[in-house]
């Protein structure tokens, strides 16, 4: 697949959700943003289709980067899923919640996906947090791991040197701050 030909839909402008709609830009496709709260700067920057129905509509990369809210809970289920071109590819970096699992299944198995790259699981929290043992995972996750339309790697983005650092320096940081004023920065806001 040739980028320059294709629409890649951005759900979720925050940060990382901007600098993914950079790259693709930077080679070549046509990129498009749905956001609920788009800002006025962005949408001189970058297209933006404020119905989400037609957003994906329109795409035939659909890469994710909401948070899991309860606005955004299966997001993308059996009803907006048809919504995109046969074909169309789903890249889920964001959170697991986002799409209703079995959905996301039956369209891999009709051929209406072509495929899925993703580094999270609605119910990823037994498997990363647990360390359960792969035969007791959840027929779910099997039908994932043993689908070739699936791209399925590990949620650990945060065990990069950095991210970690950076967790131990905002946890060192609130403990500073309870002690000295009683109460973490994210209470005092």
């Amino acid at each position: 697949m040739q980028m320059k030909d294709k629409v890649v839909g951005i759900a979720g402008m925050g940060r990382i959700g901007k600098a993914t709609a950079k790259l693709f830009k930077a080679i070549g496709a046509r990129v498009i943003g749905y956001d609920h709260k788009p800002s006025p700067e962005e949408q001189e920057q970058i297209e933006y289709s404020s119905d989400f129905k037609s957003f994906l509509s329109q795409v035939d990369v659909l890469s994710l980067h909401m948070p899991a809210t309860a606005d955004n809970y299966h997001i993308l289920n059996a009803q907006s899923l048809a919504y995109l071109p046969r074909g169309a590819i789903i890249i889920n970096t964001a959170r697991g919640s986002l799409i209703d699992t079995t959905a996301l299944l039956a369209a891999l198995d009709t051929g209406a996906l072509a495929g899925v790259a993703m580094d999270c699981y609605e119910a990823e929290d037994a498997i990363i947090n647990k360390q359960i043992d792969l035969g007791n995972i959840d027929k779910k996750m099997k039908r994932i791991l043993a689908n070739e339309k699936i791209l399925y790697t590990p949620h650990i983005a945060y065990y990069t040197d950095e991210a970690v650092r950076a967790l131990v320096l905002n946890a060192l940081d609130s403990i500073v701050c309870l002690y000295e004023a009683g109460e973490t920065e994210a209470e005092l806001r």
